[in-house]
């Protein structure tokens, strides 16, 4: 099911919630926590696919995760006369993304004007941040800044039939 793992639950301690609508069991999630694991059995496979269609699937795990972790803390917030919670979850998956997407471009742009490249970084994954680095680069430049992946093509040495001279 695209990385979300759905928990093993006890069918004979959540059974009469199981066809509850959401606003009911957040309100029993209330008195009960781990009643809240039935919404993000019913919502986080739609969730996951649409973080995955927004950010690609390397970060559409932790975004579901922090997007139901949000939902959790906040449940004794949600307005219980909307009995379907998707549009709220969507919300917050959307806020969530947001925030990414805000973070990410920082850290590009960070990059740029410290010319250090992420695979340089000690202890930073190569494979995942040479590859964002390489794909994003261009957002990094936007505002001002300088774009590397537009200098590399601005190569003053002349070119023969036989390809670039060796000087």
């Amino acid at each position: 099911m695209n990385g979300i793992r759905q928990r093993e639950l006890d069918p004979h301690d959540l059974a009469p919630d199981m066809g509850a609508d959401d606003a009911t069991v957040i309100a029993r999630s209330m008195d009960e926590p781990e009643t809240f694991a039935i919404l993000f059995d019913r919502h986080a496979p739609h969730l996951h696919g649409y973080v995955v269609r927004r950010l690609g699937p390397s970060a559409a795990e932790d975004v579901v995760a922090r997007t139901f972790l949000i939902a959790f803390q906040r449940r004794g917030d949600y307005d219980r006369a909307r009995p379907d919670a998707a549009p709220w979850l969507f919300g917050i998956a959307s806020n969530v993304i947001g925030r990414h997407r805000r973070t990410e471009t920082s850290l590009y742009r960070a990059y740029v004007r410290s010319g250090v490249h992420p695979a340089e970084v000690s202890g930073a994954l190569v494979e995942d941040g040479v590859g964002a680095l390489a794909v994003n680069r261009p957002l990094a430049g936007q505002g001002g800044l300088p774009c590397p992946a537009l200098t590399l093509v601005d190569d003053p040495a002349p070119l023969d039939e036989n390809g670039p001279s060796t000087g």
